[in-house]
């Protein structure tokens, strides 16, 4: 594992969660979460390689079954509550340092139509942030790549879709300039 883990691709992580998951001997891969800490954190790791194969001592170091989904990059069930509530931060004070600027009616519609169309857009997981969230937005429905709620998220200015445009890969699902 290295340090530079940050910059790899969504495949490549979603390769390094299924060997992660193979060298600890389970059935499913790891959390992204999980790979991005043993990464970082030299002595989880190696307490993880120390667990390998038990179960018992795995299920101390690993979130809650409910909490490992399949490991992907694209999948929402790799965000845990922390790191949504972490995102959902950054892109407030985000939102904040440009004055709290919203888009106009139009873009909203069109970046809204352009999740629907999207194959990472669907139903939240039953996570406390989630059912928050749904509380006040109109539409609780989220992007499976970034787990954002997507009602709120395409109503800010400086957001960015994290999908590319299979039509034109230069530019994201919203036609903004591609990124990432």
């Amino acid at each position: 594992m290295g340090s530079d883990i940050s910059s790899m691709s969504p495949g490549d992580l979603d390769y390094a969660c299924h060997e992660l998951a193979r060298i600890l001997g389970l059935d499913l891969p790891v959390p992204v979460s999980v790979l991005l800490r043993a990464a970082k954190e030299r002595g989880y790791l190696d307490q993880l390689i120390a667990c390998r194969r038990d179960s018992c001592c795995l299920s101390s170091l690993l979130p809650p079954p409910e909490e490992i989904g399949s490991g992907s990059p694209d999948d929402p069930e790799q965000h845990s509550s922390r790191e949504l509530v972490l995102e959902a931060l950054k892109a407030f004070w985000s939102w904040a340092g440009e004055g709290f600027g919203l888009v106009d009616a139009a873009t909203y519609r069109r970046r809204l139509e352009a999740c629907r169309r999207c194959p990472h857009y669907g139903q939240a997981r039953p996570l406390a942030v989630y059912k928050l969230a749904g509380a006040w937005a109109a539409d609780s429905r989220v992007c499976r790549q970034c787990g954002c709620v997507m009602s709120v998220k395409a109503r800010l200015g400086k957001q960015r879709c994290p999908s590319r445009d299979s039509a034109s890969p230069a530019r994201s699902r919203w036609g903004d300039p591609y990124d990432r």
